[in-house]
């Protein structure tokens, strides 16, 4: 069999995401805190979880961690095999959220139409707002998003939400959630048929759903 390539979240879920993998003992850390697999079967492969969804889909990766938001995103066809319960700062899920100056004239998200919104989740984004009948300027944001707000770049964002410290630290509000977003464990749908990846990937799955990782609602 050949080696499984599974993709795994650089940057910020790094951390988290090693924690849990070591909990299942597949995995290691090495004495520089890199990730070291114990299953001769695993290639881990790090990358951007924005991208992972994608090299899945198209069987440059067998199977990877990532996002609902950055699936929904890439618009990946992958399977969804197993949820996740973990964020940056929390255990909860995120919220993708329409954010607004909380002392501004913008009050409902059909205020924002043809004014200008930044977000990260540019498909996402125009998605939404097409589905509602609203056409705004939507811009694409390289990261933090809020500050384009109070330059007065823009008049609202599409931006991730966990504890809502960053809006209200900011003086912004939600008027809307979009939807929420959690980590999954996703596989490209060929090696669902492939019996001896299949096998190695739901033995780890297996492993996962006995830490406090595993989404068990």
């Amino acid at each position: 069999m050949h080696k499984i390539k599974f993709g795994i979240p650089k940057g910020s879920l790094f951390e988290i995401t090693s924690k849990m993998l070591c909990e299942t003992n597949f995995f290691s850390l090495n004495h520089d805190s890199s990730l070291k697999s114990l299953n001769e079967n695993i290639m881990p492969i790090f990358m951007r979880a924005q991208e992972i969804g994608t090299f899945v889909d198209k069987g440059f990766l067998d199977f990877g961690i990532t996002g609902l938001d950055w699936i929904k995103e890439t618009k990946a066809n992958v399977e969804l095999l197993l949820p996740l319960i973990y964020s940056r700062e929390t255990n909860q899920k995120l919220k993708w959220v329409v954010a607004v100056k909380d002392d501004g004239p913008i009050h409902s998200i059909f205020d924002l139409n043809r004014r200008v919104v930044y977000s990260e989740l540019l498909n996402v984004t125009r998605d939404f707002f097409k589905a509602k009948g609203i056409d705004p300027v939507v811009k694409y944001s390289w990261g933090a998003t809020e500050t384009k707000i109070l330059l007065g770049a823009c008049d609202g964002i599409v931006d991730c939400m966990e504890t809502g410290r960053t809006l209200k630290g900011n003086h912004l509000k939600e008027i809307l959630t979009i939807f929420e977003s959690q980590p999954f464990i996703v596989v490209n749908k060929k090696v669902l048929k492939c019996a001896d990846k299949m096998d190695v990937i739901l033995s780890l799955c297996e492993k996962i759903k006995m830490t406090n990782f595993y989404d068990r609602k």
